[in-house]
């Protein structure tokens, strides 16, 4: 499978504003140690990565909140091996995304398989949806399919302080008790730095199999630049309350779990699927059912 230039260039535009700095990069390069080079000028941005099409990395990558302009005299426009200096928080001058994460739970090293990577996608779609219900508007999101699994990308702009950081970090917390399982929301998304898979490349984790391929990278719904809406931090403090009313939930009601707007009750879940639910136990803080066995 190859890399699609089309997407690459629609990576830098849909994510960064002319004259922006991005850092690529190549972790685990092989010989080449950590690739890595600074660009501020689409064309070359799409070029350097297209020319990495043949060296089957498992993954290239890209900064998305906006960073120090001076980097770029690292390497301009230009793609370095051996690199020993990349991206760092402090570099980060503004938070511009909220990148929310989800891969399904897998063995570490290979792709995703067909309905792994399907849930994936499908997860993207509902988060938005409840935060969409949250008040959050569409034109906000951009989501992508990330090759195993799926990004929602969340329009913000706060400042790279300690007050941001921890505000990003309690948002991802929360969107992962409120949606985790199967398909995780990676906890580990809030330091200013992150990089994300560019889109229009390859994700290749392991052998390509008929069960688990390697796929590309793309983005699936993005809004017009002109039309991008920013959430504010008063919208993202909002969600973060839900994380301490959780605590009080489970700390009082054990068998009740709120999710998005409504409440999720496991016994009636149960039920519903065909399954008799012959006790109910509160012990240790922690709920449990009971089942016959057979």
């Amino acid at each position: 499978m190859e890399f699609s230039r089309e997407s690459i260039l629609s990576t830098f535009d849909v994510f960064h504003e002319p004259g922006d700095v991005v850092e690529v990069r190549v972790p685990n390069a092989g010989r080449s140690g950590t690739i890595s080079g600074y660009f501020n000028d689409p064309d070359a941005f799409t070029d350097a990565i297209m020319r990495l099409d043949s060296a089957q990395y498992s993954g290239i990558y890209f900064t998305i909140n906006k960073i120090n302009k001076d980097l770029i005299a690292r390497s301009a426009n230009n793609l370095m091996h051996y690199a020993k200096n990349t991206t760092a928080d402090k570099d980060v001058e503004r938070r511009c995304w909220l990148p929310i994460d989800l891969d399904p739970d897998r063995p570490a090293g290979i792709s995703s398989s067909k309905e792994e990577h399907e849930a994936a996608i499908q997860l993207a779609f509902d988060i938005r949806n409840g935060l969409m219900e949250r008040g959050w508007a569409k034109d906000a999101f951009v989501i992508a399919d990330s090759g195993n699994g799926a990004h929602v990308l969340v329009r913000i702009d706060l400042p790279n302080d300690e007050e941001s950081t921890n505000l990003v970090r309690r948002c991802l917390n929360v969107l992962s008790l409120q949606y985790g399982g199967k398909i995780k929301v990676d906890g580990t998304m809030f330091n200013a730095s992150r990089i994300i898979k560019v889109y229009g490349t390859v994700a290749r984790k392991g052998s390509s199999t008929k069960e688990r391929p390697h796929r590309q990278a793309w983005i699936i719904d993005a809004p017009e630049k002109s039309d991008v809406v920013t959430i504010t931090k008063e919208q993202l403090e909002s969600l973060c309350a839900e994380l301490k009313s959780a605590d009080d939930d489970r700390k009082t009601t054990a068998p009740v779990i709120r999710s998005r707007s409504r409440e999720f009750d496991p016994v009636a879940y149960a039920e519903k699927h065909g399954m008799t639910v012959i006790k109910r136990e509160l012990k240790n803080g922690s709920f449990y059912l009971y089942f016959p066995t057979f």
